[in-house]
This record gives structure tokens, C-alpha cells and sequence, in this order.
């Protein structure tokens, strides 16, 4: 199962941009319904790691990812997270992380996540879910950048 979402145009560079994507940016992210703790940031770089631990007191899950792949040509910054122990029922995921140069000031990050799970049927039950986990970035990554964009952070 696929699901690509876009920003808003962001009024930064791309590098800028990618300058940024640390780990308070990725708590800045995490919606408030998925309580989460970060046990690991590494970066975003080819090997670096995520660990993570969802949910509350009664329900735990761990996540980590690994950073598998990056780019930056004159066109976009991108980078590629891999699931390595991902919580049930998720099987595979992979999520594109690109920072597409719109201009020399201005860019917007799409974000690309592909999941399985081990039943087809079950991709399309929590499909709404994982939208909205990323349809929510979009108001998040505005109100962050912006702050950035200001000098606020």
C-alpha cells in the first residue's frame, strides 16, 4: 500500500530545510493521538537509526528504522527509512522522506510511505490511520518552518 502526501510550499531552501530535520523536528511531528517515546535519534544520513516507542501505559510497541538511502542533486534532498522491527501488524515499511526544490528560497517536502501488512485487507483497514499520522505533518511542518523562517527556533 502507497500514500504520498505534500507540504505546503515552505519559504526555505532545501538545505535549510534538511539542516532541520533533527529530533525535535520529529518529535514536532508525532500526532497527539500516537504517544510516543524517542529512545534513539541518529540523523538522517545512510545507517542511521530511530528507535522508538509507541503507545501508552498499557499498550507498548517498539519501532526502529534505518536510514537506507540519501540524495541531494539539483532537484530535491531525499532520504529513505526502512522498518527493521516495526510494531504488529505491520510487515514492511518504507517511507520517502524528499525535500523537492521549488525555487532558490523555496521548496516542499513530500513524504512517500509504503507499508504491508501480512493481509491485504488489513492494508486498506489501517490505511485512514497511517493517512492521517501523515496528513497532519502538513500543519506541522508549516507551523515549524515558519518559526525557523522567523528565526523563532
Amino acid at each position: 500500500m502507497k500514500i504520498t502526501l505534500e507540504s505546503e510550499i515552505i519559504p526555505l531552501n532545501a538545505e535549510d530545510v534538511f539542516s532541520h530535520f533533527n529530533e525535535t523536528l520529529f518529535k514536532a511531528l508525532n500526532p497527539w493521538f500516537m504517544p510516543m517515546k524517542v529512545e534513539l535519534f541518529e540523523g538522517c544520513l545512510p545507517g542511521h537509526r530511530v528507535i522508538v516507542r509507541l503507545g501508552g501505559p498499557l499498550i507498548r510497541a517498539r519501532w526502529i528504522s534505518e536510514i537506507a538511502s540519501f540524495q541531494n542533486n539539483e532537484n530535491e534532498i531525499s532520504f529513505i527509512d526502512i522498518g527493521k522491527e516495526l510494531p504488529f501488524p505491520l510487515k514492511k515499511w518504507e517511507h520517502q522522506h524528499c525535500i523537492k526544490k521549488i525555487g532558490c528560497d523555496t521548496c516542499k517536502i513530500i513524504d512517500e510511505i509504503t507499508y504491508h501488512t501480512p493481509f491485504p485487507w488489513l492494508d486498506y483497514l489501517i490505511k485512514p490511520t497511517i493517512w492521517l499520522q501523515f496528513r497532519v505533518r502538513k500543519k506541522a511542518y508549516s507551523n515549524y518552518f515558519s518559526k525557523i523562517s522567523n528565526n523563532s527556533i
